[in-house]
């Protein structure tokens, strides 16, 4: 195998130890146990804690009320009304008191002063020192391991992502695809996760691959020991990279569609949303190109889109994303966390996602 030098993108020991001291010791997310016997409520916006009017996001009301078996429908008629005084907070009110008491874990992100994440007292699958334990576990398993990023999102959620440069591997003789494995952990809505994970050595673009052929994943405390003894075996990694190996040696060959381009241009413009940071990564994404090359008749014909060949392969398309996240991480751009994750999965989802035009070098019977 060509040997080429790999850019790296890695955690200092002294900032993972900060972020594990800030998540156990509480200093950016406190946890508070309230009776709902004793939970007021102001609005479908906002709860009183100990007299404090407290905000809660959209996903914390959906918990709270999920909790309390309110139907889908009564949430999202009250979702609609979301930060409204209105009778339905009564009538959600009158739900929550109306069940059995219950002890409730309200997560409060200190820097955004607001309820992020609501769940029964008791039932977090495990605790967030031993998340760290287990991340440490798998780093000491597995010598060589590094660990390439680790992210807290806005509900307290955990991502992390870990890479072993001296597991290698390239796709057929082409000297520009050569891949390190990894894998991520990630402890996201109580459920622990692990799906396989690439870099490209040469640029470093990094994709996660949670299809369901690469992903495992725990919901149950008496199932992690199984979860934790799983990771330490090489199967997993060596049949997820088969299959990476066998969509990347597809994608390759496959042009991409107008539509397909057009799409993930969509998905991209709504994650980023509006500002510089947006600019200059939608920049780097062919969409606006192929927009002027053709034109408005063609651009005004979204029925025949999916039939339109463009310049680009699938390939090209899934590291164009993943080179956004590769920027974010080498310059280090100010977003929030889960952007640069999503970004992450989009390529890989792209990867496993079935092309709408069939491969190149498939020989056909007619043309």
């Amino acid at each position: 195998m060509e040997t080429q030098s790999r850019i790296k993108i890695e955690v200092t020991q002294a900032s993972y130890n900060e972020i594990k001291k800030s998540i156990i010791q509480e200093t950016k997310f406190l946890r508070v146990d309230i009776n709902s016997k004793e939970l007021k409520l102001k609005s479908a916006r906002t709860v009183l804690i100990d007299g404090n009017e407290v905000k809660l996001t959209r996903k914390a009301l959906q918990e709270l009320t999920s909790i309390f078996g309110v139907s889908q429908t009564f949430y999202s008629t009250i979702n609609r009304s979301f930060g409204e005084d209105t009778e339905l907070t009564n009538a959600l009110f009158s739900a929550i008191k109306g069940k059995t008491s219950t002890i409730i874990t309200f997560v409060f992100n200190l820097q955004s002063n607001e309820i992020v994440k609501i769940y029964v007292a008791g039932t977090k699958l495990i605790s967030d020192a031993q998340y760290f334990d287990t991340i440490e576990k798998v780093i000491a398993n597995s010598p060589g391991t590094e660990m390439r990023n680790i992210d807290v999102l806005q509900n307290g959620d955990i991502t992390c992502t870990l890479v072993n440069p001296k597991m290698e591997f390239q796709i057929g003789n082409m000297s520009q695809e050569v891949f390190t494995m990894g894998t991520t952990l990630d402890f996201i809505n109580n459920e622990l996760r692990s799906s396989f994970f690439t870099e490209r050595l040469w640029c470093s673009n990094g994709a996660r691959i949670t299809d369901k052929l690469c992903t495992r994943s725990v919901k149950v405390g008496k199932d992690v020991p199984e979860f934790m003894e799983a990771l330490k075996s090489s199967d997993f990694q060596i049949h997820s990279m088969q299959e990476f190996e066998k969509r990347v040696n597809r994608l390759i060959n496959t042009t991409a569609s107008l539509k397909e381009v057009l799409d993930t241009e969509n998905r991209l413009v709504n994650l980023l949303g509006k500002g510089v940071e947006s600019e200059i990564l939608m920049a780097r994404f062919d969409a606006r190109n192929l927009r002027f090359a053709f034109g408005p008749e063609y651009m005004m014909r979204t029925d025949i889109h999916q039939y339109l060949k463009t310049n680009l392969t699938m390939w090209d398309v899934v590291n164009q994303v993943t080179a956004m996240s590769s920027y974010i991480e080498q310059n280090r751009l100010l977003l929030d966390a889960k952007v640069n994750t999503t970004l992450q999965i989009i390529g890989g989802d792209l990867l496993f996602r079935n092309p709408l035009l069939p491969p190149n070098n498939i020989r056909q019977l007619y043309n």
